[in-house]
């Protein structure tokens, strides 16, 4: 039995466990069809959340842009520069 820190208790940790692994590796590949031109990490919040980020969510939904993007990078697929001003920029690879 699972005691979530939130909703109700559940069965089934091995199923709930495959399916929140499938969940981020369709969205990594989301991300990385998106970030086939050039992107900041606050452009890349449509593929990974469907829906328009505002007011307080922002900061989290960016971090957590920021880690999907950075499993990309660390493994690979895809490459980071920097702009000008000094932001840094994620394109597939």
């Amino acid at each position: 039995m699972v005691l979530p820190g939130h909703k109700l208790p559940y069965r089934g940790l091995p199923t709930r466990m495959k399916s929140l692994r499938q969940n981020h590796v369709t969205a990594l590949d989301r991300l990385h069809a998106h970030l086939a031109k050039p992107r900041t990490g606050g452009d890349c919040f449509a593929p990974l959340f469907k829906r328009k980020i505002t007011g307080d969510l922002y900061g989290l939904a960016f971090f957590e842009a920021i880690a999907h993007i950075q499993h990309l990078h660390l493994t690979g697929r895809v490459r980071r520069t920097t702009r000008d001003d000094g932001v840094w920029l994620w394109q597939a690879i």
